[in-house]
């Protein structure tokens, strides 16, 4: 812990301000946008375009100019469309903080909760991820994905994590100290549970920084990439796997020097150790083994790898503007599905473990009703009393989980319940039993 006064200053020496988006010359200069002050009457939007949610990237805010001004060029590029940027705080300051500090996780169940509670995403939509914000999307995606996301665009992101930090100017002292101890303290139970960066300027991620070198200990400390990755043994797949999407649309700055190594925003990552060689998407062990439908994915055509001119984040029209045309806007999921295909293709339908698992749970139930019939005096109060634990239990944890299964719920309401009135009747039995065994009281004597 001692080294982390050290870099927390540091980083004040560090930050500077990232380029997300090319602002217009007037919207440069405009001041901080506080929320709530003379904001415009709300647009109209048109049901039958699919609209579109934004993860803003590191030093920027949901609801900074540049953001703002992008929001109003993809509304004019898709009249009628419903823009949507999210935020872990409402205040600016604190969303921009947040980019820096905080646990992914919680910050991913959060965004979870969030997007399932806006009534214009509830027949899906379509995903726009700003470097970090390209990753911490496809966690929603692969998390819980309610709603659905139909296409997921994300630009110069670090699927791959980021291997090293950029080295510093020459001289630079601050940087230099920073660094090396950035570089000792990454992974860290400090910094994997709340940095979400170690240097804003350099982009580096504690919660995905993935040194090949240090891979056992990058899989056995790191907290977020290698679940989202599914690199952990035994590698089983997310909720959601990456089939879910219709187009993963992966974009490479031509001279990004953030990202480190830049190949990782096509979900290629540094060579391995002893090796020289990055190592590409489909040479990629996840993509091999399709941990995370990655894979599938891509034999349907359904991963586009992209370049754009520039550095990182210095997003120019020319580039995202044919981009946004072509993988967003399309007719909403609600106008496309049938009500059976929109069953079918329900976060909790029969596509997934959330449908399943409380139909099986409902066999077992059928299976033992005939319990209810045995007398009490055979019934076992352990056993119960753990039946309606775990019943009780298992509903609380059914209105936790995203998303909310009411089969489930309702399923371990029964189990609960019937755990009640089993040990009730156990109760009764019992109770009758010593009435009936209580010593008469004889009549004193005269």
């Amino acid at each position: 812990m001692a080294r982390w006064p050290l870099v927390l200053c540091a980083l004040g020496a560090l930050a500077s301000p990232l380029n997300q988006i090319a602002l217009s010359p007037s919207r440069a200069a405009a001041p901080t946008v506080q929320i709530g002050a003379n904001l415009p009457a709300p647009p109209v939007y048109d049901p039958t375009v699919r609209p579109l949610v934004l993860w803003h990237g590191l030093g920027d805010s949901w609801g900074s100019p540049g953001m703002l001004e992008f929001m109003d060029m993809l509304r004019e590029t898709h009249e009628g469309m419903f823009v949507y940027s999210i935020r872990i705080k409402e205040d600016l300051e604190k969303d921009q903080q947040a980019g820096w500090f905080g646990d992914l996780n919680e910050q991913i169940e959060q965004v979870c909760e969030q997007l399932l509670n806006i009534t214009e995403l509830q027949d899906g939509f379509d995903a726009i991820g700003f470097s970090q914000g390209g990753q911490f999307l496809r966690a929603y995606v692969q998390t819980c994905n309610s709603p659905p996301v139909h296409n997921l665009i994300t630009f110069g992101s670090q699927h791959m994590g980021v291997s090293d930090i950029p080295m510093c100017k020459p001289g630079d002292i601050w940087c230099l100290l920073a660094r090396s101890a950035v570089k000792r303290g990454v992974y860290s139970g400090y910094a994997q549970h709340n940095l979400v960066q170690l240097m804003p300027v350099a982009d580096t991620k504690a919660q995905y920084f993935r040194d090949p070198k240090q891979y056992d200990l990058y899989l056995s400390a790191n907290r977020f990439l290698p679940i989202v990755n599914s690199e952990l043994p035994p590698h089983l797949p997310p909720p959601f796997p990456l089939t879910v999407l219709a187009n993963l649309v992966l974009i490479r700055f031509t001279a990004e020097q953030t990202v480190n190594p830049p190949v990782s925003s096509h979900f290629g990552s540094a060579p391995a150790e002893n090796a020289t060689a990055e190592i590409p998407m489909r040479e990629q062990e996840l993509y091999r083994e399709d941990w995370i439908g990655l894979r599938k994915l891509d034999e349907r055509g359904g991963v586009v790898m992209l370049m754009c001119e520039g550095q990182h984040m210095q997003l120019k029209k020319e580039c995202w503007e044919p981009i946004v045309m072509r993988w967003t806007g399309g007719a909403a999921a609600k106008v496309t599905q049938s009500r059976l295909q929109a069953f079918w293709n329900h976060p909790a339908g029969p596509k997934t473990v959330f449908f399943w698992a409380p139909m099986m749970k409902w066999c077992l139930v059928a299976a033992g009703l005939k319990d209810l019939s045995r007398p009490a005096d055979k019934l076992s109060v352990p056993q119960n009393v753990a039946l309606a634990a775990t019943g009780i239990i298992w509903v609380r944890y059914s209105f936790v989980i995203i998303p909310v299964n009411y089969s489930l719920a309702a399923v371990n309401l029964f189990v609960g319940g019937t755990g009640m009135y089993q040990l009730y009747r156990v109760w009764d039995y019992r109770r009758a039993l010593a009435k009936q065994t209580k010593p008469a009281v004889l009549p004193a004597a005269a």
